[in-house]
């Protein structure tokens, strides 16, 4: 979702130097996910259970969604664009808890799992673009989809609280030959 959000707000009309320049778009994804991965490691190391890192996507998540709300009371857009783009920050945070939990549950199908998990975040950054212009054509006001975009971040961190990385979902079976 976080990704789909950027990815809206960096159209050429919002971001024309970003497009032209590649090393504008280098700092968008390096900081937030070397970060993720780095706290992700630490975490479980320091806690010394994989269980840990749902706690790394709940928080992030929430201030997520915390930050996606409070922009929507913002009255400068440049202070609004700012705080958005730290949701942004938070959600890609959790990169590389997601990518862990995958091979975590899915083993042997690690890469079964992380294609679901891949398709259905891109088709969800796919449809809410589509879903942003329904409902400032239909409502009238911009804040709806910062608030739909919040109430999604909310239900992804509590979704967070339910997983359990040390549950494999398919448990291991001789290939039959």
């Amino acid at each position: 979702m976080s990704r789909g959000f950027w990815d809206f707000f960096s159209t050429p009309q919002f971001c024309r130097s970003a497009r032209r320049n590649w090393r504008a778009q280098l700092p968008r994804d390096f900081p937030d996910e070397s970060l993720g991965g780095l706290l992700t490691d630490f975490v479980v190391r320091k806690t010394g259970t994989l269980k840990s890192r749902r706690y790394i996507g709940f928080v992030a998540f929430l201030v997520g969604s915390s930050l996606m709300l409070s922009s929507v009371r913002v009255r400068n857009p440049i202070t609004a664009v700012l705080i958005i783009s730290f949701a942004s920050f938070f959600g890609d945070l959790v990169l590389a808890s997601s990518w862990s939990v995958c091979m975590d549950v899915g083993q042997e199908l690690a890469g079964t799992v992380s294609g679901c998990m891949n398709t259905w975040g891109n088709l969800a950054g796919f449809l809410f673009p589509l879903v942003t212009g329904f409902l400032i054509q239909h409502f009238g006001r911009w804040d709806l989809p910062i608030i739909v975009a919040s109430a999604i971040f909310f239900f992804g961190a509590l979704l967070w609280l339910r997983i359990d990385p040390t549950e494999v979902l398919v448990p291991s079976s001789p290939l039959v030959e």
